[in-house]
């Protein structure tokens, strides 16, 4: 257990580090593109949340996954060499799928934190900014 724990800290990392920096640069591009006034320190804060919970709800599901799939060419192949060729190859399919599914979340996720920190939320005792 704690080896998998392990695992899905060390993966979910990395893949938090790769998605905030591909993802923060893809969303530099586009709010210079896009008009409107966007605040950052709200759309920071809010793509690192959602990067984040992309990156580890990738690498948990992947890691479960590329497990199940494993096991399965594990149980088919006939000989040691097709067993340690399967395993990396059903578990490299699922890897990679979960990562790109996490990249079209951190993508969707960080559309919707452009949105949010577009608006003009009011807090309750504070005023208006004067423009």
């Amino acid at each position: 257990m704690t080896s998998d724990l392990s695992y899905l800290l060390i993966l979910a990392v990395l893949w938090f580090l790769f998605y905030w920096v591909l993802g923060g640069a893809f969303f530099a591009v586009m709010s210079v593109f896009r008009l409107g006034r966007l605040k950052k320190a709200r759309f920071s804060c809010l793509f690192t949340l959602f990067t984040a919970a992309s990156a580890f709800g990738a690498a948990y599901f992947g890691l479960r996954w590329a497990n199940e799939s494993s096991r399965e060419c594990i149980s088919l192949a006939q000989s040691n060499l097709e067993g340690f060729v399967g395993f990396f190859g059903c578990s490299l399919v699922s890897l990679t799928m979960s990562f790109l599914a996490g990249a079209l979340a951190v993508i969707v996720l960080g559309w919707l934190a452009m949105g949010l920190s577009s608006l003009k939320i009011l807090l309750p005792g504070v005023d208006e900014e004067k423009e």
